[in-house]
């Protein structure tokens, strides 16, 4: 078939036929792999929009980013970055789990990549990061 004379339609070339010749194989990415991107991206999209609504954090997320950007992901420095706003807020913040709880909060004790304490019914309270599913701001 490959040897066949010329005619008008396009030879396409098998796997098999594409290797043997030498062309590099790239796998196509995983699931996981596809979901991490598409979370990336997210996130990458919510951190612009966050520093658009808070331009007073410019120069503490420009820190963030220098401090995180060589080790961890783009999630990683939104969830710092929301950590650091929450923490900037005056009028408090809302913390809202995983399964739909609420907490509501003035002070940050203190922030970490995979928890964050606050203050919550005058004690502080310990969240772990694969818990927290948003952090806000409440509105003035």
């Amino acid at each position: 078939m490959a040897n066949d004379k010329p005619t008008s339609l396009r030879m396409v070339f098998g796997y098999t036929q594409a290797r043997a010749a030498g062309a590099p194989f790239v796998a196509p990415p995983t699931t996981n792999q596809m979901n991490w991107h598409l979370k990336e991206k997210a996130a990458e999209k919510e951190l612009r929009e966050l520093s658009d609504s808070f331009p007073d954090i410019g120069l503490s997320l420009k820190i963030i980013i220098k401090t995180f950007a060589a080790k961890h992901s783009v999630q990683d420095i939104l969830y710092a970055a929301k950590c650091v706003v929450a923490d900037q807020s005056s009028t408090g913040f809302v913390v809202t789990g995983a399964d739909g709880k609420v907490y509501v909060s003035n002070t940050v004790h203190s922030i970490f990549m995979d928890s964050l304490v606050i203050e919550h019914e005058g004690r502080p309270f310990t969240l772990y990061r694969h818990y927290i599913a948003d952090i806000a701001v409440k509105p003035a």
